[in-house]
């Protein structure tokens, strides 16, 4: 099935307005993981300056 661009765009802006308000929705998947990835390595420094 082939979509029209402008109902593909307007799906996204949908999903996206669904993702601000909703920190687990699968679109910010990727975000929160990067945020995870960044906390660790914060935790990692600090605690090696501690030393």
């Amino acid at each position: 099935m082939k979509k029209d661009i402008m109902q593909v765009n307007q799906e996204v802006i949908r999903k996206q307005n669904e993702a601000v308000g909703n920190p687990n929705h699968p679109i910010n998947d990727g975000l929160n993981i990067y945020f995870e990835e960044r906390k660790r390595k914060l935790a990692e420094i600090k605690k090696s300056q501690s030393k």
